[in-house]
């Protein structure tokens, strides 16, 4: 998992990404979580809409029903997804902060634990593939906003573990605001389930699917973390990261490095060992680069591209031995 920092117009936010495969490789779940977002009038509608061309067909919509003290919340969902309420033991211990037992959990406020405690509908999404929006938003338009592409009967297929409610790099942000009305045919949430108000979204029946349990997957760190030589200030290591396609090559980002141009460090895994491969990357000149915002390396590992956010710009570095500007 990364975490990445950003800022608009109406203050700083996080970004978390994930993507999950199966275990012949193929992509089940790809998420982004943001946290806040910042919800202008009448933008939840308008952003369920915009999903709804790009998609090719319409949502069904779910509204969360309006308690005092609490943020307003929307799902909407295409494709074969279906939201399958998760009740009992299982919303107990959801209450008390643990994993669900299987499954991938979604709900309105992007906080399951908060949910489950205050007896707010928390779904598992089951049925097939599709996408899934969430958003929260409370009467100054700050809230929080969740997209995912999933598909659900495959991952339950898999010895795969829930994935965490939020989760990898950064992504342009949406700009929000709510306590607007969202459009007037949304369907209502009434004691969990889903159901149809009327145009002009169409909705689908929700149905319950089974999940076989789902075992957990385990990690073990591989050798001591990897803090890059040559870092002036706080450099903020860690802040963006991307691998190799074998694994075998990383670049890792320090947007504030040097107050702050910024830098990257590449690393080479051998036998195992990790080791940093020449000095870092960074750029020359100009104060305020902040270069390492993002990065990417190619399958190979002989291609690597890093983002600066200060001026705007990319550069491209290319290996040999070691990565070097690309000429």
């Amino acid at each position: 998992m990364s975490k990445t920092y950003a800022r608009t117009r109406h203050n700083a936010f996080k970004v978390w990404f994930s993507i999950m495969h199966a275990q012949d490789g193929t992509v089940v779940y790809v998420n982004r979580h943001q946290e806040p977002a910042y919800w202008a009038a009448n933008e939840v509608g308008d952003d369920i809409q915009r999903y709804s061309r790009k998609i090719g067909e319409e949502p069904h919509i779910v509204q969360m029903s309006v308690r005092p003290g609490l943020p307003k919340g929307t799902l909407a969902t295409w494709g074969k997804v279906v939201l399958e309420p998760i009740v009992g033991d299982e919303l107990r211990l959801l209450g008390e902060g643990k994993p669900p037992s299987k499954g991938i959990p979604i709900d309105f406020i992007g906080d399951f634990a908060r949910s489950a405690r205050q007896g707010l509908p928390v779904y598992r999404l089951g049925g097939g593939a599709g996408f899934v929006w969430a958003a929260s938003y409370n009467e100054t338009g700050r809230g929080t906003l969740r997209f995912a592409a999933v598909d659900a009967l495959a991952y339950s297929r898999q010895t795969l573990p829930p994935p965490e409610t939020t989760t990898i790099a950064a992504a342009p942000p949406i700009s929000p605001r709510s306590g607007a009305p969202v459009t007037s045919g949304l369907a209502s949430e009434q004691g969990g389930q889903p159901t149809q108000v009327g145009p002009p979204w169409q909705t689908t029946n929700v149905v319950q699917a089974p999940s076989p349990n789902l075992a957990l997957a385990q990690f073990t760190q591989q050798g001591p973390k990897l803090v890059g030589t040559g870092a002036v200030g706080e450099a903020e290591q860690g802040r963006s990261v991307a691998l190799s396609a074998d694994g075998n090559a990383a670049i890792v980002g320090g947007l504030t490095d040097n107050n702050p141009i910024g830098a990257t460090w590449v690393y080479t895994r051998s036998t195992g060992v990790w080791a940093q491969q020449g000095s870092k990357l960074a750029s020359t000149g100009a104060f305020d680069h902040r270069q390492g915002y993002s990065v990417a390396l190619s399958a190979d590992g002989h291609t690597a591209i890093v983002s600066e956010t200060g001026f705007g710009a990319a550069h491209v570095y290319i290996s040999n031995g070691n990565l070097e500007p690309a000429g």
